[in-house]
């Protein structure tokens, strides 16, 4: 398709917003170049926003047995966890044997950043993706047991934090798409009965009946006013992503 054939018919657009998604399984300095390019060609075929999912904090882990360090996503990458002190406390994050130094974190943040702040000052809209309870430090499970039991308390209280801080860290990102847990290496591992993380599954699952259904709007009601404003563009995607 041609930008001729995306043009408007009868005097009115199509849509309302009209995006491309990336999904990128090579290198980092192959998306950001990618979305350069995006960025020249969107006004041609009326694009509006560019669609991140986490694949770029994740490679070259991606489709390997390779262990993705925690906080390996848009919304973890740049969190202090101020709300849960007991995390935030350890320097070093593990996860099944990877390990996330600040050093690793802080340079995952200042690239998204620099990415979505380009597509910002072109005049589109960023959309990123989160996947729920993926990518989590072990520790978090060592500090705070209720993270591992399925506690909905709790686990909409971690939701509800780290998306606040993940708007106040990241103001580019005009919305934010939350899907389930899926597409790490070794979550299907980890969700048979027999693995050694066997209960991921099962807390996944547990956490995702609590969550509202595809298409629904995120209750952000305790979030307060400046996180109100930013989580108003969430969306839950049903199925997976």
């Amino acid at each position: 398709m041609n930008s001729q054939e995306t043009g408007t018919r009868g005097g009115h657009r199509p849509f309302g917003l009209r995006g491309w998604q990336f999904l990128v399984n090579h290198d980092r300095a192959y998306l950001a170049q990618a979305a350069e390019r995006s960025i020249q060609e969107a006004p041609g075929f009326e694009v509006t926003h560019l669609e991140f999912p986490n694949m770029a904090m994740q490679l070259p882990y991606a489709y390997t047995d390779s262990p993705v360090p925690p906080c390996a996503n848009w919304v973890l990458c740049g969190q202090t966890f101020r709300d849960f002190p007991r995390l935030a406390r350890h320097h070093d994050l593990h996860s099944r044997g990877a390990v996330s130094t600040p050093e690793d974190r802080s340079r995952n943040l200042a690239y998204m950043k620099d990415l979505f702040g380009k597509v910002k000052a072109s005049g589109l809209g960023v959309m990123a993706w989160h996947h729920v309870r993926r990518d989590l430090p072990d520790e978090l499970a060592q500090e705070y047991p209720e993270s591992a039991t399925g506690d909905p308390g709790f686990l909409q209280d971690w939701e509800e934090a780290t998306l606040t801080e993940f708007f106040e860290v990241a103001p580019e990102v005009d919305m934010l798409v939350v899907t389930s847990l899926t597409e790490t290496p070794g979550v299907l591992e980890n969700a048979r009965p027999d693995s050694p993380g066997g209960s991921a599954g099962r807390r996944v699952r547990s956490h995702g009946a609590g969550l509202p259904q595809g298409g629904q709007d995120f209750d952000h009601s305790r979030l307060g006013s400046r996180g109100s404003e930013s989580v108003a563009g969430i969306h839950f995607q049903g199925g997976d992503g």
